[in-house]
């Protein structure tokens, strides 16, 4: 008889955790910031709101390394600001949250290529190749045009315009 009850102890116990997990839903994944791993440094300004920038990528390989200049150099210029040369510039979006605040702004951004249109690519013979431990380092030159970076932000509503005021 003890035996019978406890089955069927174990057997409703077993039954409430199994309706527990199925009515829970699934649970929410958390938002994830896409891995941008770099150091960046001014290197001078080339005129009409465009900034030459030296990044320096990581990635698991040469190809990598060499695909993540450009996307490193405007994240770069969004959440981290730069100096070097005696100059600074402060990043365009001040909160430290600012990916995760606007995550599905900067996460189509970033994947879809759309940083494309505000960085040059690799500036021709700018480009150095590294082996580290566990992949590759490449040091390079891109153009960062800042004032259409900062103006298409603006219109996004991500940051305030420049004349709104403090």
């Amino acid at each position: 008889m003890k035996f019978k009850l406890i089955a069927l102890a174990a057997i409703l116990f077993a039954g409430m955790v199994f309706c527990a997990s199925a009515f829970a839903g699934k649970p929410k994944e958390a938002k994830k910031e896409l891995k941008f791993q770099y150091d960046i440094e001014y290197i001078k300004s080339a005129g009409d709101g465009v900034s030459s920038i030296k990044i320096f990528s990581y990635g698991g390989n040469k190809q990598e390394a060499q695909d993540r200049c450009a996307a490193n150099a405007v994240h770069g210029v969004i959440f981290k600001g730069y100096s070097g040369q005696g100059a600074y510039q402060a990043p365009l979006v001040k909160s430290a949250n600012g990916y995760n605040d606007n995550y599905d702004f900067f996460n189509n951004f970033f994947k879809n290529g759309d940083y494309g249109r505000y960085a040059s690519g690799i500036v021709d013979g700018t480009q150095q190749l590294i082996k580290i431990q566990g992949g590759y380092k490449c040091a390079a030159v891109v153009n960062v045009n800042v004032k259409m970076l900062r103006k298409h932000l603006e219109e996004a509503g991500i940051i305030k315009g420049l004349a709104s005021g403090f």
